[in-house]
């Protein structure tokens, strides 16, 4: 499945996530960049992974896919991977 809208309520929430009242609220925070995902996964840290339509990666966690314009309203940076995660402390 493939999230395609901004009012979704889950994009709402990755959203939300920027600001640092909200992640202290729910106390959870999203990882950017490949590097920083695979390290939390080594971890044990990744509640899903939230990945760019068109990219795979063969982690064992929840995935949710989501469009390139989702991908750039929900991240503080850009990276060419596309990938980040939601993890909740």
């Amino acid at each position: 499945m493939v999230i395609t809208s901004l009012d979704n309520d889950r994009i709402k929430g990755y959203i939300k996530l920027k600001d640092r009242k909200n992640r202290k609220k729910t106390n959870t925070f999203i990882v950017e960049g490949m590097h920083s995902v695979l390290e939390a996964y080594k971890k044990g840290m990744v509640v899903e992974l939230i990945l760019k339509e068109d990219i795979s990666l063969p982690l064992d966690v929840p995935y949710v896919y989501v469009t390139e314009e989702i991908i750039k309203k929900t991240k503080k940076r850009y990276f060419d991977d596309c990938s980040f995660i939601k993890i909740i402390l």
